[in-house]
This record gives structure tokens, C-alpha cells and sequence, in this order.
């Protein structure tokens, strides 16, 4: 199954809520990058506290583009975590036992687990295996700023990651040229950003993509 997931890089909770709203009528979940000005030069906007629940029957997946995966999730407000589906923080970020923590602890908190990366899976394919991952996720462009050409090597490193969760997820520099081909190399999860949100008609980019993928 292809799954298309709006991807949310902002740096005000108005954006936030714009742009929720814009893809509302068509998704259950989005992604939501969290950085630090650190790990990635940008830093967004992303509030549990502020998350406005009556106004959006939605999940939120978490992508950690931050220097320290493990203080942030220790320190989530645990009575937030029904927001929350997944949480996915990158290889760089974290050493062989860092890595078990941060995998026990996300799954504690009864969400789905994954890891990022630039990198060429099969470096970790034997690390990874040992954990019931539920998502792989390829980037695409290099982390942190959206609407950045599509890397090089994105198919192959999408190949590599095959075998190493249940869903291998591509972000950044996915579009309609090259989505076909990221699919028949292992891909199932897509995650857009500026590809919907830079259109003028958001909610129609995200119809004709679930409608011709979904």
C-alpha cells in the first residue's frame, strides 16, 4: 500500500495551522519536522501544548532532526502522546547504545519507531536488524529545508534500506517524476512538503496524488 503524508517544515504555530487545515479533508496523519538550529541550521515551530485537538482529528509523526532524540522524548509531556503516531529520529544522531534506548523508549510510550538517515543502509544493516522497526525513512534532500533537489543517490540508498523495517518512507524531493521510480525500488511512504504546500491548490496536489497512488 502507497501511503502520501503532507510533511509540515514551519516556523510559526499560524503556518501550523494553516497548513493543517489545507490538508485536513485528506489525510489522518502528517509528519511534522522537528529541529533544533543545531543537527540542521533551520529551526521549526512544533508546540504539543498548542496543538489543537478539537479542530483536528489527526496524528502527528515526528521526524527528530535534533542534536539529543533522548532528552526530547524523556521529556514529551506524556499526557500529549495520543497526538503522537510515530517518532523517527536519524542514525547520526545516535551511537549503537544510544540507539537501544531510543528505540525501547519510543516504543514504551506505545508509538510507532523509526530511524532516518543520508546514509547507505547497508553500512547499518546489521544493527537495524536486531529492531522491530516500523519505518526506515530515506531522506531525499539533505535534512533540515524543504523544496532542495532530490540527491543522487536516493534510489539506491532506498534499496538498501529494504528488509531493515515494515515501512521504507522517502522525505524530501519527492515529486511526480520520480515517485514511480522510488516505489519499484522498495519505497511505500512519501512524505511532501514543499511539492503540496508551494502549489496555489494544496488540498487538490494531495486529491490527485492519493487518487492516482493511494
Amino acid at each position: 500500500m502507497i501511503e502520501i503524508i503532507p510533511a509540515l517544515l514551519v516556523h510559526d504555530q499560524q503556518t501550523f495551522e494553516l497548513r493543517l487545515k489545507q490538508v485536513s479533508p485528506f489525510t489522518k496523519v502528517v509528519q511534522v519536522d522537528v529541529t533544533d538550529g543545531s543537527f540542521v541550521k533551520n529551526h521549526t515551530w512544533f508546540n504539543t501544548v498548542n496543538l489543537i485537538e478539537e479542530d483536528f482529528d489527526i496524528k502527528y509523526w515526528l521526524h527528530l532532526m535534533i542534536d539529543d532524540p533522548l532528552e526530547y522524548i524523556t521529556n514529551f509531556p506524556k499526557v500529549e502522546i495520543r497526538h503522537i503516531k510515530g517518532i523517527t529520529a536519524h542514525v547520526e544522531t545516535l551511537n549503537e547504545d544510544t540507539l537501544d534506548i531510543f528505540v525501547d523508549l519510543v516504543q514504551s510510550l506505545g508509538v510507532e519507531v523509526g530511524v532516518a538517515g543520508n546514509v547507505n543502509f547497508n553500512d547499518i544493516k546489521l544493527a537495524l536488524k536486531q529492531y522491530n522497526l516500523d519505518e526506515v525513512l530515506v531522506m531525499g534532500v539533505k535534512p533540515g529545508h524543504s523544496a532542495e533537489p532530490v540527491l543522487d543517490d536516493t534510489v539506491d540508498r532506498i534499496k538498501s534500506a529494504n528488509l531493515q523495517a515494515r515501512v521504507i518512507a522517502v522525505d524530501g524531493g519527492v515529486n511526480e517524476t520520480n515517485i514511480d521510480e522510488f516505489i519499484k525500488a522498495g519505497a511505500t511512504r512519501f512524505y511532501l512538503s514543499s511539492y503540496i504546500f508551494n502549489n496555489e491548490n494544496p488540498l487538490k496536489v494531495l486529491e490527485d496524488l492519493r487518487n492516482e497512488y493511494v
